[in-house]
């Protein structure tokens, strides 16, 4: 769903497109935390942009709230979104951390090479 700066939507309708567009991320992030957990190899950049432009639409909604009611209206959503974010975020993390961890062993092993004296950076400089 891509709303534009130019979108008028009747009267009330902000609320139900606003939950519409919770219900969309809520599913979104329950296939990426999916793919997480099962340990899938996808590319996260899908995941990346989908989500941005979903950021994109519930600015753009939450610009048309007509007031407090509207948003009332989509707290149940809101509330069912949350436990799916904290999720999304703790595998966001865990998923961060592990390749910190491998960049640490890349880097551990490559000044491993180095110190067995069969390759030095100096070496390489001086070849230079």
């Amino acid at each position: 769903m891509q709303f534009s700066k130019h979108d008028q939507t009747p009267s009330g309708a902000e609320s139900a497109a606003l939950a519409a567009t919770f219900d969309v991320l809520k599913r979104l992030l329950d296939e990426e935390n999916m793919a997480f957990e099962s340990r899938q190899i996808v590319d996260h950049s899908i995941y990346i942009n989908r989500k941005n432009q979903l950021l994109r639409d519930l600015i753009l909604l939450q610009r048309r709230v007509t007031g407090p009611g509207e948003l009332l209206k989509v707290k149940g959503h809101l509330a069912e979104l949350m436990p799916v974010l904290q999720r999304n975020q703790e595998l966001l993390k865990s998923n961060i951390d592990a390749l910190g961890e491998v960049t640490k062993v890349i880097r551990s092993a490559e000044l491993e090479e180095d110190a067995d004296g069969t390759y030095s950076r100096n070496d390489r400089v001086k070849a230079l």
